[in-house]
């Protein structure tokens, strides 16, 4: 009979394995009959493992949750207080700049059609350029532009924060008749720029880079919602949960080859987007053991889990950002569900664009449609286990919310309220 590790290094084959593997199957019925106290309580202990991972898993969702809705639901007051208090972004001075990628600007006074042809056009115009934007992305990363796609990201994020942050200091001191001397100022820009860009593109604490990237997101949904037309800016809110389904979940999607380009780099997304790029993706995470401890790893392929037996660890393939001591804080930055910054930008877009008609039963609406939809969002996330777009579901709530609490809720409670008349 051929031995077990000897003459043949693989094992037995064939009726020799089942006579080595019976006497051990043997031997484990008879401990298991003898010791019934020990097969209790390896019962007992496995089923505390399994509840112990259960509510582990759940505690991690809600916080996860919390988390996530934290900065949402701050970037959404950041925008509504800045519609309310600044009369630059409450849509009661006329527009007299625009983007040039929304050549037609309807007015009032003009036919039905010209409206609808219009903000079609500007609305199409817009989605073409995130499209192809997007795709530029996509090539750059895939051929591994680094140095032209660093440029351009540090550049936005240079624009953002300075020339973005400065008209909006303006309008703030310009509201409260206040004086501030060029020196003064420039000192001031320039700290808050500079801090901005080491956190978000080098390093820095989690919590202040996550508040610049808030701030970008607001500044960045205030300039849309100064500078895009009325039924323009509604329009593109349509086409981007259509396009956002396109970006992540066709196969061809920019998003979706973006996310597969880095599950086979092993690489992590870029920095400044994660809370992510252009359009938005949430990302699930998963908890790994491993010699080196436990944490939670993003479930884009960089963790292996294929059903390990107790005796084998989880092999984890970790980015190269990870492998580098300098990027202590990736791991950090890794824990709980991403969600993209665009995600931030346009549902403060639909927000702010309801606080303008200053009606508080709108803008709670569309904030509540809001969170409502990302929670929707989540719980498919929980099944899935894949890379979801976190726009599609929310602003269809806050499109209908809107539209339907404007033009007929709020009518009927006027009406109320005029014929005297209590629900």
């Amino acid at each position: 009979m051929t031995q077990r590790g000897e003459d043949n290094p693989a094992g037995p084959v064939g009726p020799v394995r089942r006579t080595d593997v019976l006497p051990e199957q043997t031997q484990t019925r008879q401990r298991n009959q003898s010791n019934p106290v020990d097969r209790v309580s390896e019962s007992s202990t496995s089923e505390n493992e399994s509840s112990s991972a259960q509510d582990t898993e759940l505690k991690y969702g809600a916080e996860a949750v919390i988390n996530l809705f934290i900065p949402v639901t701050a970037c959404m007051i950041f925008v509504i207080a800045s519609v309310q208090c600044l009369s630059s972004y409450s849509g009661q001075q006329k527009q007299t700049v625009s983007f040039i990628y929304t050549p037609f600007h309807p007015a009032d006074d003009d036919s039905a059609g010209t409206i609808i042809w219009q903000t079609v056009a500007n609305s199409l115009i817009m989605i073409s350029v995130i499209a192809v934007m997007t795709f530029v992305l996509v090539l750059l990363y895939k051929y591994e532009c680094n140095m032209l796609l660093g440029g351009w990201l540090i550049f936005s994020t240079m624009t953002l924060i300075f020339m973005f942050g400065y008209f909006y200091l303006q309008q703030i001191l310009k509201v409260n008749n206040a004086a501030l001397d060029w020196v003064t100022l420039g000192i001031v820009m320039w700290n808050f720029g500079i801090v901005g860009i080491i956190c978000i593109h080098w390093k820095g604490p989690l919590f202040l880079q996550q508040c610049y990237l808030i701030i970008s997101a607001a500044l960045m949904a205030l300039i849309f919602i100064k500078m895009l037309p009325n039924w323009t800016t509604w329009l593109i809110l349509a086409f981007l949960s259509i396009w956002d389904l396109i970006a992540v979940l066709c196969p061809y999607g920019p998003l979706n080859m973006l996310l597969q380009l880095a599950n086979d780099r092993e690489d992590e997304l870029f920095p400044a987007l994660i809370y992510s790029s252009g359009a938005g993706i949430a990302v699930p995470t998963v908890m790994v053991t491993t010699s080196a401890g436990t944490f939670l790893a993003p479930l884009l392929g960089m963790a292996e889990t294929s059903d390990p037996s107790p005796q084998e660890e989880v092999q984890v393939r970790q980015p190269r950002s990870q492998r580098s001591s300098e990027r202590t804080r990736t791991d950090e930055r890794r824990e709980g569900v991403k969600l993209g910054l665009g995600d931030f930008i346009f549902y403060s877009v639909l927000v702010g664009k309801a606080s303008q008609l200053h009606d508080w039963n709108i803008t709670l609406a569309c904030i509540l449609s809001i969170l409502v939809g990302l929670s929707t969002t989540l719980i498919i996330l929980a099944f899935f286990k894949k890379p979801l777009p976190a726009l599609p579901i929310s602003l269809t709530l806050g499109l209908i919310f809107y539209f339907t609490t404007t033009y007929v809720i709020a009518p009927f409670m006027d009406l109320c309220i005029m014929k005297q008349v209590f629900l």
